[in-house]
């Protein structure tokens, strides 16, 4: 736990350090990392006036919803890809520096939060042009934000270690993330499924993509999408902790 401890207790280097990781991607850009927000509002324009083509709804009804599904899963799929290699990516640090590994994996998730709060700028737009019905659900966002805190740091700590000693594992995820954007209701809605809306039931990261997309479009999360994150939750960190406690000292040695 020394590490864990360590790591958690400097947060606010790991923040600064995204920060700065952030800031000098786009150093000498006029207007920085708002270039990931223009870049992400021309997919989700492009998407929505094709999509909102397609299913025949208005571009006003279809925007926010695949606005929501796009900026969380571009969240999710961020915690994923870089914390199968976060350790890899830092392996110089931890291997010449007494540094904690638990702050190269908050550095990490920090990152991708601060590429989020970019992005959510784009929902603040469709809101003010489009509309959304915001209600009492919506503070909700922040809870589900939350469990995603948690989940990148156990998944950056758990498949960071993985990933160091199999380096193979690494593609095998970025290929499983992208097979499951096309299953995961991001552009389209589960009902369009019709009999066969178990393929969203059974798909973790749909109920991972609802706690936040709901309460965004002003709706409540069901009980079932709480409960899956809920589950996937408890079960990552208690994983996390045998799988640290056994074999953290290798982790040096691997990279």
């Amino acid at each position: 736990m020394q590490d864990i401890r360590t790591g958690l207790r400097s947060w606010r280097l790991a923040l600064h350090w995204a920060w700065m990781d952030t800031k000098l991607k786009y150093r000498r850009s006029v207007i920085g990392p708002l270039w990931i927000t223009i870049s992400v509002g021309a997919t989700i324009l492009g998407m929505g006036v094709v999509f909102s083509t397609l299913w025949g709804t208005t571009l006003g009804d279809f925007l926010p919803y695949i606005c929501t599904g796009m900026i969380t899963w571009g969240l999710i799929t961020g915690l994923i890809n870089e914390g199968a290699v976060v350790f890899i990516n830092s392996e110089n640090l931890l291997t010449q520096i007494n540094l904690s590994a638990t702050t190269c994996v908050l550095r990490m998730v920090f990152r991708q939060f601060i590429i989020f709060m970019h992005n959510i700028l784009i929902f603040l737009l469709v809101v003010l042009v489009f509309g959304v019905d915001l209600s009492s659900a919506t503070p909700l966002a922040a809870l589900g934000l939350l469990l995603y805190l948690v989940t990148g740091i156990w998944f950056g700590i758990l498949f960071g270690m993985i990933c160091a000693r199999f380096r193979d594992v690494p593609q095998v995820l970025t290929n499983l993330v992208q097979l499951t954007f096309f299953i995961t209701p991001i552009f389209w809605k589960p009902e369009m499924l019709g009999e066969r809306v178990f393929i969203t039931t059974y798909n973790p990261l749909f109920h991972f993509l609802e706690i936040v997309r709901q309460p965004l479009l002003g709706h409540y999360p069901s009980a079932a999408n709480w409960g899956v994150v809920a589950a996937v939750t408890v079960l990552g960190i208690i994983t996390t902790w045998l799988f640290h406690r056994h074999f953290f000292k290798r982790l040096k040695y691997w990279l």
